[in-house]
């Protein structure tokens, strides 16, 4: 009876959990206990997690941002602060100004239930992830947080164990006045754990040099971080994007697309099957989601195409505070040609992980 239990291997399962099912489908992810190991070594010294750290627990415990407070603060002797309930901006409020909470892990989404409005909370370090993280988000996180607030983007699928890149923002990445500031900021460059390579359309590998910047391709994640597959998945259910190398390694096609900055960061393009055809016409959505958030009137914004006759680019608004302005459609046509102007507008439903559904976005006219 005294003798001691062996631990577990590292090629032993550490958990499942499901993807944030954005299209409405969640698969069952296998993460091994290697690959959990590498994304704490990495994220505990880069979100600065030590025995004084009271990080706050805002998230589902069934969705992968919530490794973030158990698994980088719990081993590091700090404190985790659960939140009541599902995220609200009264829950969060009371997470940072009752309890004290610096750390938070959020997706964009759960940030807009906050706006500006954080009760003097000293936050010292907000991880963001899960969706394109843009400038004015930034910004009202300075407005709300200070200047001293830590921000870190993330980047990874589930299936490479919650984040593979990771960029500190800078104060160069959100220009003060908005003049020349990019579309979205940096995703950032890998952590030990992961390699990160951009794969073009014919299938050869984006180079890392000067003639190289700019190119876009698919992002590929490999190494250690890469999870074991999707559980019970069948044989007949179409292409994996789980890939073997032929030295062992496991890669993850990530369906996202990217493209090398200078200094060797990576920053999102959209999605391989991001673009889509509307009267003929080739249409990105992401434009779409850039312009309606550039307008005063939208919080936060989501696009889905509707497959039927006479269907368009359907935007929807929220969540968050609703900022002061006349409706979104009429500069969206000053903006964008007539064929990529929304017809509908309504509020996305937020998935439990804090992320809109696309697929399940109500539809009723603006």
């Amino acid at each position: 009876c005294g003798r001691r239990r062996p631990g577990p291997h590292p090629a032993d399962l550490a958990y499942v959990v499901h993807t944030s099912g954005s299209t409405g489908r969640p698969k069952g992810v296998q993460i091994e206990h290697r690959s959990l190991l590498g994304f704490v070594r990495w994220t505990t010294g880069l979100c600065g997690v030590t025995e004084g750290t009271r990080f706050g627990f805002a998230s589902s415990y069934a969705f992968d941002i919530s490794c973030f407070p158990l698994f980088l603060t719990l081993p590091a002797g700090g404190t985790v602060v659960l939140a009541p309930g599902a995220p609200s901006r009264a829950g969060l409020r009371r997470l940072l100004t009752e309890h004290r909470a610096d750390t938070l892990a959020l997706t964009p989404s759960h940030l807009a239930l906050l706006g500006e409005d954080t009760g003097g909370a000293a936050v010292r370090t907000l991880l963001l992830g899960g969706e394109p993280l843009t400038p004015a988000a930034v910004r009202t996180v300075r407005a709300g947080f200070g200047p001293d607030c830590r921000i870190v983007n993330g980047y990874g699928p589930t299936e490479a164990t919650v984040a593979c890149l990771a960029h500190v923002v800078r104060p160069e990445d959100v220009p003060p006045d908005g003049s020349g500031a990019p579309a979205t900021i940096p995703l950032g460059t890998p952590g030990p754990f992961a390699d990160v390579d951009l794969v073009a359309e014919d299938g050869t590998t984006i180079g890392t040099g000067p003639e190289d910047l700019g190119r876009t391709g698919e992002i590929v994640v490999s190494g250690t971080q890469v999870a074991r597959g999707y559980l019970g998945a069948p044989g007949g259910a179409g292409p994996s994007p789980f890939l073997v190398r032929p030295d062992g390694t496991r890669a993850y096609r990530t369906g996202d697309l990217g493209r090398r900055l200078p200094g060797g960061a990576v920053e999102f393009a959209g999605r391989i099957d991001g673009q889509v055809k509307i009267a003929g016409h080739r249409v990105e959505p992401a434009e779409v989601v850039a312009a309606l958030e550039a307008h005063p009137a939208v919080a936060r914004a989501v696009v889905a195409v509707r497959r039927r006759p006479g269907a368009a680019a359907a935007g929807h608004r929220g969540p968050g505070p609703r900022r002061a302005g006349p409706p979104p459609r009429h500069p969206l046509r000053r903006l964008h040609p007539h064929r990529r102007a929304p017809h509908l507008a309504a509020g996305p439903p937020g998935g439990p992980a804090g992320r809109a559904r696309r697929a399940q976005a109500p539809v009723r006219r603006a």
